[in-house]
């Protein structure tokens, strides 16, 4: 389980300023939630697997998956 990825997806969730700001700004957002910019990365660009695989709550990136617009299973089924 990684807690901070996870607070990182709560916040993208609930927060479409957030994702903006973070596509606009990638470093400033990554630094200012206290992230590595590569865990930011795949959050806003949906990145499933790669959440997955970083150790993210499955729910909570199905959460991302369904504000960002992703079908996840397609996703899972093309890695």
């Amino acid at each position: 389980m990684n807690i901070v990825l996870d607070e990182l997806l709560r916040r993208a969730v609930a927060d479409a300023d957030f994702r903006e700001e973070a596509r606009r700004a990638p470093h400033d957002a990554a630094d200012c939630a206290g992230v590595s910019l590569t865990d930011l990365t795949a959050v806003i660009e949906g990145d499933v697997v790669a959440l997955h695989d970083r150790g993210a709550h499955p729910l909570l990136i199905m959460q991302l998956a369904g504000s960002l617009g992703i079908d996840p299973m397609e996703r899972f089924g093309q890695a």
